[in-house]
């Protein structure tokens, strides 16, 4: 099994784009939002998708356990600081470590020259 990633707020154009170059890298991608099946969300099949904000998407990956990586758009931070997958991954340091996905998704960009969504790795300062 591959490094398992979940997005909050894949419903967005950002979060969605960069699930779905994660997914293009091997990465195993879930995701969530108010909306999640739109048009930003068509490479994704509907089980990766949760609609809505559980801390339950945190151990419920594909019904394969633990997610590896939180990742999430900024955003979160000042529209909804009090989410609860937010407040679950502050629980749980693992998930602070996004950077064989950062590290993976630059080097695949240099490569292709393409741009992306910043990932926001930093929980601990907020």
């Amino acid at each position: 099994m591959g490094v398992k990633v979940h997005f909050l707020g894949t419903g967005g154009s950002g979060i969605s784009g960069a699930a779905a170059i994660a997914q293009s890298l091997g990465f195993e991608v879930t995701g969530c939002d108010l909306n999640p099946h739109n048009e930003f969300t068509t490479q994704f099949k509907p089980d990766q998708l949760f609609t809505g904000h559980s801390s339950q998407h945190l151990s419920s990956h594909i019904g394969s356990g633990n997610v590896d990586i939180l990742a999430l758009t900024p955003a979160i931070f000042s529209l909804d600081p009090n989410n609860p997958e937010l407040l679950a991954a502050k629980e749980i340091n693992d998930l602070y470590d996004t950077s064989p996905l950062e590290d993976k998704m630059y080097l695949e960009m240099q490569k292709r020259k393409i741009a992306a969504s910043f990932i926001n790795s930093s929980l601990k300062e907020k």
